[in-house]
């Protein structure tokens, strides 16, 4: 009776370490699982993150050439404004000039 009781025991004992061993596999499948998932995860999250970094990386880089050409549009314009009154005073700034040369001791001031 004895040994009955210790043959069940142990046949229970097998059982156990048979669920605990069934258990530690599907421990080790779900790990394993998330552990993908997660892989994954990050790898999209990370392919979207590049993605939306070139897209503002782009937007930027459209928005600085489009202040580069008003810039160099503005520039352009001031260079002609001074071009234009350079050569409305440049007939008096001769004339102011010859007459420096012309007259003895230069030209009063």
């Amino acid at each position: 009776m004895a040994e009955d009781i210790l043959n069940e025991i142990r046949a229970r004992e097998e059982e156990m370490e048979a669920l605990i061993n069934d258990a530690r596999g599907q421990a080790a499948s779900i790990r394993d699982a998330a552990l993908k998932s997660a892989r994954e995860l990050r790898a999209r999250s990370l392919s979207d993150l590049e993605e939306e970094l070139k897209s503002i990386s782009d937007g930027k880089l459209t928005e600085m050439k489009e202040e580069a050409a008003r810039i160099e549009e503005q520039g352009r314009k001031e260079a002609e404004k001074l071009k234009a009154l350079g050569e409305k005073n440049f007939e008096k700034v001769v004339e102011e000039v010859m007459r420096f040369i012309r007259e003895p001791g230069g030209a009063p001031r």
